[in-house]
């Protein structure tokens, strides 16, 4: 079965599901789409198949190709074009604290980072992803964010069941970063979630 899902919009070929290119480059939901489209497939059969048998969702592995150099670390850089990959400042300068977030990631480690308001943690990410050519996703866990956003759910769309996948397994699926911006704020509903994908080699139930 295929991994890919067609947009009738562009005639884009696109891994997974089509949720998040919809929102991302057109500003557009599933039933907007469906309106224009009946009929029309939102989610990928091999991804559908999976999701109906129960199967868990893992980490997908990515391509690499060149490297990043920063205080004699390196971090490999990505294949591929994405609109997720933030966009570079130039003007940027990586603090010495860098080097640690590099290492951590090449070995495949979860990074939580801790300190004040304005110390750009964020923006730590968001410019390691830009020069790494790595897809970026971002979520604010600010105590309204429930576990149907997090992780995805069914729901009537016309007269057919559709499925809303949530940007955990998106980001899983896709070998995205995910940015998790005031995970003290997080649900501890959504803590749990977490705390199986976050594991030594942690899914998705």
């Amino acid at each position: 079965m295929m991994n890919t899902v067609t947009c009738h919009i562009c005639s884009e070929a696109i891994q997974g599901t089509l949720y998040g290119h919809l929102s991302e480059r057109y500003q557009s939901n599933a039933q907007e789409y469906l309106q224009k489209y009946p009929g029309a497939p939102l989610v990928a059969p091999a991804l559908l198949h999976q999701l109906q048998s129960g199967q868990s969702v893992k980490r997908s592995p990515v391509q690499v190709m060149e490297e990043f150099h920063i205080f004699d670390t390196v971090l490999k850089k990505r294949i591929g074009i994405s609109p997720l990959v933030p966009n570079c400042d130039p003007h940027y300068q990586f603090p010495a604290e860098a080097a640690f977030l590099i290492h951590a990631i090449n070995y495949q480690e979860n990074v939580m980072i801790v300190g004040p308001t304005g110390t750009g943690k964020s923006s730590l990410i968001m410019q390691l992803a830009a020069q790494t050519n790595t897809p970026l996703r971002r979520c604010n866990l600010n105590g309204e964010t429930t576990v149907s956003d997090f992780l995805g759910l069914w729901t009537v769309c016309g007269k057919e069941m559709v499925y809303s996948e949530g940007i955990l397994p998106t980001s899983m699926r896709n070998g995205d970063w995910l940015l998790l911006d005031e995970i003290d704020a997080a649900l501890p509903q959504i803590l749990f979630v977490l705390q199986s994908v976050l594991e030594e080699g942690g899914k998705l139930a």
